[in-house]
């Protein structure tokens, strides 16, 4: 009978740690490298109160949003339109994240084709995308009632 060396959980801990990225130190905790296991030791050592990878920092990096056009209404505000015809996953992501930072901004679509698939064998179309995250969105053209606000 041959007996596993592998710890409890190892393919769980297989779907974190890709084969050749991780260590086992003395207590059974498992890290991404050498240096983290060393740095585990020295703490347990010292008998130090730590948690591996147990709290997250959100963070956000700086770009600049440089929309397809700035449509500027008979009362002073700006309307960002952006013209699409391949809606790439990055540029989603890209503008669920301006919506977020700049909740007051009015960013519509023109969608080429409304009706595209975001991907092969998705049900959600362009058209549904944006009115889930809630952007007016139009079919490709500017409406004249955009231009007339």
């Amino acid at each position: 009978m041959r007996v596993s060396t592998k710890p409890p959980g190892f393919r769980n801990f297989r779907k974190r740690f890709p084969k050749g990225t991780a260590q086992v130190t003395s207590n059974m905790t498992r890290v991404r490298s050498t240096l983290e296991a060393q740095i585990l030791e020295w703490l347990l050592d010292r008998d130090v109160s730590f948690i591996y990878e147990g709290a997250g920092l959100s963070y956000t990096t700086k770009h600049i949003y440089t929309p397809d056009f700035v449509l500027k209404t008979k009362t002073g505000k700006n309307i960002y339109i952006e013209a699409k015809g391949w809606f790439q996953p990055k540029d989603r992501t890209k503008m669920i994240h301006i919506k977020k930072q700049h909740p007051k901004a009015d960013i519509r679509f023109v969608f080429q084709n409304p009706q595209a698939r975001l991907y092969k064998g998705s049900k959600t179309t362009y058209a549904q995308w944006a009115t889930k995250w809630k952007f007016p969105w139009s079919d490709n053209r500017i409406p004249t009632e955009w231009i007339k606000e």
